[in-house]
């Protein structure tokens, strides 16, 4: 359609920049103009979105099994575990890797596979009252004792100590 109006005001006067000016008032108009859907794009747009929720259902499904995979194995206490590891398991480009963990777990990747560790940290401190938080730390597969303090007082609400203090009361 520009083309062929571009080529009527053209026709008619000669003068290149009058070409130009042909060219602005058509962008000026666009601009104004909401731009109609035609039904075929519409319909490509509901697929696209037929095809979002595909990918969600499809992530649920991955990740579901690479979440057994995680934990039946127990890959998240290795502290050299990545992001890429796990992507390449699954066979997700790390963007897509990503929204899937997102998508299934509310967080990122490391707040996934720490979440995983708090958890067996916690098992630890009850099951051998006797552990220090270094040993503890390390088992659970972080790389330090204060990454380990932090993240779980974020969770918990209070320090390792302090857990490993409230399970001794506890006991007796």
């Amino acid at each position: 359609m520009l083309a062929k109006l571009i080529n009527e005001k053209f026709a008619n006067k000669k003068d290149g920049n009058q070409l130009l000016e042909v060219y602005e008032e058509q962008e000026v108009s666009s601009e104004l103009e909401p731009e109609l859907i035609s039904p075929e794009e519409q319909d490509e747009l509901l697929d696209e979105t037929d095809k979002e929720s595909g990918e969600e259902e499809e992530n649920k499904k991955i990740f579901q099994e690479l979440n057994h995979t995680v934990v039946q194995k127990q890959l998240y206490l290795s502290p050299e575990l990545s992001r890429e590891d796990l992507a390449q398991i699954v066979h997700l480009n790390n963007a897509r890797f990503a929204r899937m963990i997102r998508e299934c777990t509310g967080t990122n990747f490391n707040g996934y596979i720490n979440g995983l560790r708090i958890n067996y940290a916690i098992k630890l401190m009850k099951k051998y009252p006797n552990y220090t938080i270094r040993a503890i730390a390390d088992e659970s597969g972080f790389n330090s004792a204060p990454i380990l303090y932090n993240l779980f007082k974020k969770k918990t609400g209070m320090t390792p100590y302090e857990f490993k203090k409230a399970q001794d009361t506890l006991r007796n």
